[in-house]
């Protein structure tokens, strides 16, 4: 049985992340989500002046949010953990870029793409993407770490302000990943076998 933070980690693997399709990975990209946000408590607690905390000690509290997260928490975790990706997306695609090794170099058999010869033409798709594609790639990226960031900081503030419902990321509405409905990220109801 998946706790709360498990349960929003498989809400955001089940709507942002759709194209993981084996078991092995459903469950190794969870365990990379659920520790994230585990992780990210002290964070959340910072940008919206709460006291959350992991529980610890009784068998009831270890490892639960403490209080419970409701929507509105669950919704800036979300997002937090989204700009957080993105962010480390971009990092890794320019990290080839970054360190250059003459191993890493493209040889002569990496550089065309296209040989002609009269009417007949043979065209290849390059194995590994140019600088520029990397480059270009890790920009778009980056734009949207930077959408999220945007988005976070209007969440937080809406939340501080105002105690407002920002627009919910993770609804009450999702099944996980395995396709178990999930009744709310808030409450420690029926979540349904695993």
């Amino acid at each position: 049985m998946l706790d709360q933070l498990g349960n929003l980690a498989s809400g955001i693997l089940v709507t942002e992340f759709d194209n993981i399709t084996g078991y092995g990975d459903k469950v190794a990209e969870l365990n990379l989500i659920s520790g994230y946000l585990g992780e990210s408590i002290g964070t959340l607690n910072i940008l919206i002046n709460q006291s959350y905390a992991l529980g610890t000690g009784s068998i009831e509290s270890n490892g639960r949010v403490v209080p419970p997260l409701k929507d509105e928490e669950a919704s800036i975790m979300a997002k937090m953990y989204m700009k957080d990706y993105y962010y480390k997306l971009a990092r890794n695609t320019l990290r080839g870029l970054a360190t250059y090794s003459p191993s890493s170099a493209p040889t002569s058999a990496d550089l065309w793409t296209e040989v002609r010869e009269g009417d007949s033409f043979i065209r290849r798709i390059p194995l590994v993407a140019s600088p520029t594609v990397k480059e270009r790639s890790a920009r778009v990226i980056n734009d949207l770490a930077k959408d999220m960031q945007k988005d976070l900081e209007k969440m937080v503030h809406y939340y501080n302000m105002y105690g407002a419902l920002p627009r919910q990321v993770f609804g009450t509405d999702v099944y996980n990943a395995w396709g178990n409905y999930i009744e709310s990220p808030g409450n420690y109801g029926k979540y349904g076998n695993y």
